[in-house]
């Protein structure tokens, strides 16, 4: 974990922790890469950016309803 994502106050925790989405999600829109970077980056990379567990990303993004990925969907580009 980063000295950003202490500053910021995520650990990686527990994905089932039901606080671990709610941090995420504020962590994400104070971000500069923001929400979009949330919903859309790979996941892996959004995961180890906020250093939070993949299925935490994953239940995030089932919140904000980004539905399912086309292959090729979710490079994290504009």
């Amino acid at each position: 974990m980063s000295d950003s994502d202490v500053r910021a106050g995520l650990s990686p925790g527990s994905p089932s922790d039901p606080g671990a989405v709610d941090r995420l999600l504020a962590a994400a829109e104070a971000h500069p890469l923001g929400v979009t970077f949330l919903k859309n980056g790979f996941l892996g990379a959004v995961a180890a950016t906020f250093g939070v567990h993949a299925f935490t990303v994953e239940e995030a993004r089932r919140r904000l309803g980004s539905g399912a990925k086309k292959k090729g969907e979710g490079l994290g580009l504009p």
